[in-house]
């Protein structure tokens, strides 16, 4: 069947049963109810419903990083420094578990929710006469109004109330909750972000002492401050009696070619002799500053490989101490919770007119 004759089908088929229920209800029968409906409800919207009082409060939670923003969001007309987000954590807040828990271990909650009247208090008819905790948050729930601006991230609060003075409280006590929590949030984040980076900067405070240590150990051991300098010192000492002995060859070979018997070629042997022990000497003493040497720069190396280390992760630590805080929420009150100075619900003429409204409609359709 196609879908226009199917739709057709229908509507005759809805006017059909409206017209066989309508021939069996009398008008007097539906005159009647709906004008005990009206009845009903302007007895309960007059007289009975309690009233309601609104305690009212703006709140912005921002960003670290508000001053940032991207073009995207410039294009689009949010303030691209995410405060939205922040708002919807204040909403999540205001009707968690934990806060609910919270204030009404100081508030009495079900103390004050169970002076509203016999159909809307807690407790009443329309919560099954059940006062369990689960049903009282469900409750607190329903009178913790939360609306976030996606645009300028400003969080409107509403607190209803039985009392003017309690829907004060509430909203300041839930305010006040709200700055401890994005505190210890803020403060939970930066633990976590530098508990590694602070870790390794203690572990690389403890090397570098060590190494340190070491190379206090070994100039103590060998006394010698600056093997480096003691070898460069010693090299540059061999190749001064390299040069002298290079001279005394040449004096002792022209001895010998001129005046072998000369007394003179005596002192020149003496000398050489000398020298060459001295060379041997110098070789010696420049082997044992070598491998000194070697053992200190390697001490050395490590040493200074870990005070780089340890900048780097100074750095790092630095770093995410600063991401810690500009990734942190901070909330401002804009407007302090409210005193109503007059109930605002329940809108009593609206409802009243509603149903009378609806009645009129119910009765023109099926008179």
């Amino acid at each position: 069947m196609n879908r226009p004759y199917a739709e057709a089908a229908f509507s005759r088929d809805t006017a059909i049963s409206l017209r066989r229920w309508r021939l069996r209800l009398p008008r007097s029968k539906l005159l009647a109810t709906l004008l005990a409906i009206n009845v009903v409800a302007l007895i309960y919207f007059g007289v009975i419903a309690s009233p309601i009082y609104v305690s009212n409060a703006s709140v912005i939670v921002r960003n670290g990083e508000s001053a940032g923003s991207n073009m995207t969001s410039l294009l689009s007309g949010a303030t691209g420094n995410g405060a939205e987000f922040g708002g919807y954590v204040f909403k999540d807040f205001a009707k968690s578990w934990e806060e609910f828990d919270r204030l009404n271990r100081s508030l009495d909650l079900a103390g004050h929710y169970r002076q509203g009247d016999i159909f809307g208090r807690f407790g009443g008819p329309l919560s099954l006469f059940r006062t369990n905790e689960i049903e009282l948050w469900r409750y607190y729930q329903r009178s913790i109004g939360t609306k976030v601006d996606t645009k300028s991230g400003i969080v409107s609060l509403e607190v209803e109330g039985y009392d003017p003075a309690f829907a004060n409280k509430l909203a300041t006590a839930l305010l006040r909750d709200a700055v401890a929590n994005l505190t210890a949030m803020n403060g939970q984040r930066e633990r976590q972000l530098m508990s590694s980076s602070n870790r390794r900067v203690d572990e690389l405070s403890t090397e570098l002492a060590q190494r340190e240590a070491a190379l206090a150990n070994h100039r103590q051991r060998t006394g010698i401050f600056e093997p480096s300098e003691i070898y460069q010192a010693r090299l540059n000492l061999l190749n001064s009696l390299a040069v002298r002995q290079t001279e005394l060859a040449g004096k002792q070979g022209a001895a010998l070619r001129e005046t072998p018997n000369s007394p003179m070629l005596s002192d020149v042997n003496a000398a050489m002799s000398a020298t060459k022990a001295r060379i041997a000497e110098e070789e010696q003493r420049i082997a044992e500053t070598s491998r000194r040497a070697a053992a200190y720069d390697s001490l050395r190396v490590m040493r200074d490989n870990t005070v780089s280390m340890l900048n780097q992760a100074s750095t790092a630590m630095y770093e995410a101490q600063r991401d810690a805080i500009n990734n942190g929420y901070f909330l401002n009150v804009i407007s302090q919770p409210s005193m109503p100075p007059a109930p605002e619900l329940p809108y009593r003429l609206r409802w009243i007119l509603g149903i009378a409204m609806v009645s009129l409609l119910v009765w023109a359709i099926l008179r």
